[in-house]
């Protein structure tokens, strides 16, 4: 895959490419800081100045001092601190939630939809802007998260319709959210979360330990996260080897690259950037995404292939067909047939061409043929007689649920690759077959 990167990512497409195993694994949480958002929500200085014009002028003459260019992190830290103080928690709420709506949304869209795109096993982020939907902290979210029913690059949730994308935990709240905000504005609200809610320290603790997490939009600023990963490091006793994490970096030289690697356990995608352009990070994120996401994943397996379909009743398959045909973009051909005979007729008049199918696809199709004078399936018949004339030609069954286990076994004694009656299911067992090998 790696000729195919765009320029500007080039040289690390070893540390991608094992990165981006995880994520197809399910074993990968994203982390996404406030740089993720940056062109269309306000950052942290802008934000506090934005809300100091609505504060009460005691309060407003020292935060304009301390939000002064060239303020440091701490100055911050007060001014925030200041600014809540000053206002009832109402008007506060309001204040903010005016300052970080939006209608720049269009400068971030692209990268909004790779997110929601990318098969993450679930979205950690501190904004509690609107642009990233979530839930707060709290038992539901925590459940979703540690206890997920399924964690595949081939759920629906990545690629029917407008993608919902991976569960999402809006670590410090949610400004849309007016019952319960949760908002962690100052200090005191991070301390606060930090220290009286054991549950919050819990659940990161077992992400951070038992999953890969991926930073970007992140700034390594945040100085208990800092912590919390050393914690994690010295627990797993990590020494120089796999990364825990990854993050997105400009200009990261070689030397910081390795000492991160080895130190830290944290692996920079390191991408070339001139005059403050951040072209290449969304080089990254589109690129992770067109590996991951199932449709463009399928898109790149299907590429050149030629698959016959075989089902009578066409309807059944209509979704699935206009999904893979948009996954395929053209570029792989797709023969439906209604009868046995003619999908074995165009199988062998393929095969004497020297332009053989690479899979076929075919339904059950209960008791419908007769096989030496028996009742068959047609599946069963149709493994049969592609194991005379085309021998070597992939089969998978896509049937239904109805006695899936005895008709599994019968169709895989015929030869077939796989029985499946899920559309996840098909779209898995269709990469297993063109995968390539494997010493696993």
């Amino acid at each position: 895959m790696g000729s195919l990167r765009p320029p500007s990512i080039a040289g690390n497409d070893k540390a991608l490419d094992r990165l981006i195993g995880d994520i197809r694994s399910g074993n990968c949480v994203a982390f996404v800081g406030a740089g993720f958002v940056a062109p269309a929500v306000p950052q942290w200085r802008e934000l506090l100045g934005k809300l100091n014009k609505a504060a009460p002028k005691t309060a407003r003459d020292m935060v304009s001092g301390l939000i002064a260019t060239g303020s440091s992190a701490q100055d911050l830290e007060t001014a925030a601190q200041l600014l809540r103080d000053a206002m009832p928690e109402r008007r506060f709420q309001a204040l903010l939630q005016k300052s970080v709506s939006t209608k720049k949304q269009s400068k971030v869209a692209d990268r909004l939809t790779w997110l929601r795109g990318i098969p993450f096993r679930s979205i950690l982020t501190t904004n509690f802007d609107p642009l990233i939907a979530g839930d707060v902290p709290g038992r539901d979210a925590y459940l979703k998260v540690l206890r997920s029913e399924s964690s595949q690059w081939t759920d629906d949730r990545f690629w029917r319709g407008v993608p919902k994308g991976a569960d999402v935990v809006k670590l410090h709240g949610d400004v849309a959210r007016k019952a319960d905000a949760q908002i962690v504005f100052s200090r005191q609200d991070y301390r606060k979360l930090l220290h009286g809610n054991p549950a919050y320290l819990t659940f990161l603790r077992s992400v951070f330990a038992t999953r890969t997490v991926f930073y970007f939009g992140f700034s390594f600023t945040d100085a208990y996260l800092d912590e919390l990963r050393s914690e994690i490091l010295a627990l797993l006793e990590h020494r120089d080897g796999v990364p825990i994490a990854y993050t997105i970096g400009s200009n990261v030289s070689v030397e910081r690259q390795r000492y991160y690697r080895k130190h830290e356990g944290l692996e920079i995608l390191s991408y070339k950037s001139e005059g403050g352009d951040f072209a290449g990070f969304d080089d990254y994120l589109r690129t992770i995404h067109d590996e991951t996401n199932p449709l463009a994943r399928l898109g790149l397996i299907l590429e050149g292939k030629r698959i016959l379909w075989l089902d009578k009743n066409k309807e059944n398959n209509d979704d699935g067909m206009r999904l893979l045909r948009k996954a395929a973009k053209k570029r792989c051909k797709f023969a439906p047939h209604a009868n046995w005979e003619s999908a074995v007729k165009e199988v062998r008049r393929a095969q004497s061409a020297g332009e053989p199918y690479d899979l076929l696809i075919t339904h059950w199709g209960h008791a419908q043929e007769t096989l030496d004078g028996s009742v068959c399936a047609v599946a069963e018949r149709v493994l049969t007689e592609i194991r005379k004339g085309a021998a070597g030609l992939p089969a998978i069954v896509f049937a239904s649920r109805d006695h899936a286990n005895e008709n599994k076994r019968r169709a895989l004694r015929l030869g077939a690759a796989a029985f499946t009656f899920e559309w996840p299911h098909l779209f898995r067992e269709i990469e297993r077959v063109f995968a390539p090998a494997t010493a696993e």
